[in-house]
């Protein structure tokens, strides 16, 4: 096998997230791998950015490469790993938006960002395909077990 060009493996899961900052670029694979163990890697990347104010934030994933009947998603969860919303794309490219600073307005919702919203909030890159029983594209134990078109995962604060 080839070597995975994922710097960031093993992030498959929310207390192995990479940490991203905004502005800066990173990437991954998305690939269904089985390691020594029978574990499934590659499938699932979780990034983790640090908010320390309520932001309108956006990322994007550009050039993940699936397959035509596949399709990428990005979700979003809050510090506590709580889902608060996903967007998918297609088969190269998902955007999703969120300004977090609407969660947390205090006539609204009766808290505050600094009360309930400082810290790692978590990004998942993933296909949106059967997770039960994904086709292997590959095996062994990263990095040393696939190559393929890596995407990029953009992260930025918007006014």
């Amino acid at each position: 096998m080839k070597t995975l060009n994922d710097s960031h493996e093993n992030n498959d899961s929310f207390s192995a997230a990479k940490q991203v900052t905004a502005g800066t670029i990173a990437g991954g694979l998305l690939v269904n791998l089985y390691d020594s163990g029978g574990n499934i890697v590659g499938v699932k990347d979780y990034f983790k950015i640090n908010l320390t104010e309520a932001k309108n934030l956006r990322v994007t994933v550009n050039n993940a490469g699936l397959p035509s009947s596949d399709t990428v998603l990005t979700s979003l969860f809050n510090r506590d790993n709580t889902h608060v919303t996903s967007s998918d794309g297609n088969r190269n490219y998902a955007r999703l938006t969120r300004d977090i600073r609407l969660d947390y307005e205090p006539h609204y919702h009766g808290f505050t960002f600094e009360e309930d919203g400082r810290g790692y909030w978590k990004i998942l890159v993933t296909e949106y395909v059967n997770f039960d029983k994904p086709t292997p594209d590959g095996s062994g134990d990263p990095p040393a077990c696939f190559s393929g078109s890596g995407y990029s995962l953009q992260v930025e604060f918007l006014p």
